[in-house]
């Protein structure tokens, strides 16, 4: 597939810089960038997708566990800490 790319001044420019910080060529670069998107496109998908699947398989926990459809439990707290109070002293 032939592409062209039209990149306004400054984009060219920093694509020509972070090329040669890169050591590669701005076709490289492109493609790099390219491959990056795409990547992490179809990771952000197979999560939605995941989550999706996730949600439908457990959607009825709360009614099996009892909490009924209307009362979920709220955000778990973790319990204090025992206080390290002295004893107060009698009089």
């Amino acid at each position: 597939m032939s592409l062209n790319l039209r990149l306004d001044d400054d984009r060219a420019s920093a694509l020509r810089e972070h090329a040669r910080r890169e050591g590669v060529g701005p076709h490289a670069a492109v493609l790099r960038a390219v491959d990056e998107y795409l990547s992490a496109t179809d990771r952000r998908a197979r999560v939605r997708r995941t989550a999706r699947q996730q949600a439908e398989i457990w959607r009825e926990l709360p009614d099996r566990l009892k909490w009924g459809p209307t009362r979920r439990p709220g955000p778990h707290k973790p319990p204090r800490p025992p206080t390290s109070r002295a004893p107060r002293p009698t009089t």
